[in-house]
């Protein structure tokens, strides 16, 4: 999949982890606009886009691919929060769990 920009897609660039042992993604970075170029959002925020249409995707400077991104349940025995996951054509330096921590 090419790089394709929508009005309803939106780009993730870095991720904020939960404390735990196990530390599912809670908040992203995402590109906002030129005024205010990263824009955070929590995983909430990010389903309530993803019902409304939008798409969210990260990208591969390395292949020029992107994936997509996907609700997901934390895998981890026990844990039952919804989180959010890479889509399986994701690679090293385009998986959120390989992206940069948001500071």
């Amino acid at each position: 999949m090419t790089r394709e920009m929508t009005p309803q897609s939106r780009v993730i660039l870095c991720v904020t982890t939960a404390k735990e042992a196990h530390r599912h993604i809670c908040s992203v970075g995402i590109r906002g606009t030129s005024e205010d170029p990263l824009k955070q959002m929590t995983v909430g925020a990010v389903f309530d886009a993803m019902a409304a249409g939008t798409v969210f995707y990260t990208y591969s400077p390395t292949t020029k691919k992107i994936a997509t991104v996907r609700k997901a349940r934390c895998p981890v025995s026990g844990c039952h929060t919804e989180t959010i996951k890479s889509a399986p054509e994701a690679g090293p330096d385009n998986s959120l769990d390989e992206l940069a921590l948001c500071i």
